[in-house]
């Protein structure tokens, strides 16, 4: 059984979503994609960092909030009616050792808020499938909370071996494409550096449920 919570704020009809996936583990919940609403968006942008790096548009966090309503207003408009477009992805080089380069994507301020807001509500019905024990990329948790925990159990005799690599299994839904084409639409979207631009299919908007493995 999981012991997992979700630590991010959310509204009390995303919060009732949480207690019933907690509670009905093998249940399809239906319409995730209306609980991306209005105020959902306006969440995903308070917890933006204020400092992020631009998108190809240049907007920073700062010019966004000044029109925030009106922008959030459009946005949602955009998303209900299915003409959401995610726009091409800044590409940048990032030094490594050995003057090598790591490439990373910079996706616009809109689209991080749209990315946000898709996390909060995945979130809300996925974290309640984890066992307290696992940390990766989990809201509230990190690498240092993965090692104390390792250290009590091979402090106290029940860890049998440790593994210092994983296989991870992914399960899926048989139609999630509705609400995660908001999410892999940055895959597609393009990516936008000195010498090229991909252009990309038109993602779309639909509703969704999701399915846990039996």
């Amino acid at each position: 059984m999981s012991g997992a919570t979700t630590s991010r704020i959310m509204s009390p009809e995303l919060a009732k979503v949480a207690e019933r996936a907690k509670r009905n583990p093998s249940e399809r919940i239906l319409a995730l994609a209306r609980f991306i609403d209005a105020p959902g968006l306006a969440r995903a942008f308070d917890g933006l960092r204020k400092n992020a790096a631009l998108g190809v548009d240049g907007v920073t966090v700062k010019q966004y909030g000044e029109e925030l309503a009106a922008n959030l207003r459009s946005l949602h408009d955009r998303m209900k009616a299915g003409k959401y477009r995610h726009q091409p992805i800044r590409r940048v080089h990032i030094p490594k050792d050995g003057g090598k380069t790591r490439p990373i994507g910079i996706s616009t301020t809109e689209d991080k808020i749209v990315q946000a807001a898709l996390r909060d509500v995945l979130e809300a019905v996925y974290e309640q499938d984890f066992l307290d024990c696992s940390h990766g990329f989990r809201p509230g948790r990190r690498a240092h909370d993965a090692v104390r925990g390792l250290n009590r159990e091979v402090t106290a005799g029940t860890a049998s071996y440790i593994l210092d690599d994983a296989q991870i299994l992914a399960h899926g839904s048989d139609d999630l494409a509705g609400i995660l084409a908001l999410g892999s639409a940055p895959v597609g979207a393009g990516d936008l550096d000195p010498t090229t631009l991909v252009e990309s299919p038109d993602p779309h908007l639909g509703s969704a449920h999701k399915q846990r493995a039996q």
